[in-house]
């Protein structure tokens, strides 16, 4: 993970919906360099968002809703994707 990398996802970290995640990559560093450095896509390493927390959203926008939050990471992350 870059530098840059780091720093984008410390700031997304400030967010609720993201509050787990530099922990959740820290605790599991071979999971997540596996889905930075691996060449075909992969879906995002499981465990770090709390899928409860998008319980306060209408079942119509919930799927929507945790989709956004996932883009975010994979944009860091991923740029290639």
């Amino acid at each position: 993970m870059s530098i840059d990398q780091r720093n984008q996802l410390d700031e997304l970290s400030r967010y609720p919906k993201y509050n787990n995640l530099v922990r959740h990559i820290e605790s599991n560093e071979s999971e997540w360099s596996s889905y930075i450095t691996v060449d075909e896509y992969v879906d995002l390493p499981e465990g770090w968002l709390d899928d409860s927390s998008f319980n306060v959203y209408e079942d119509s926008i919930k799927s929507s809703a945790e989709l956004l939050v996932k883009m975010c990471v994979v944009k860091i992350l991923r740029p290639d994707y």
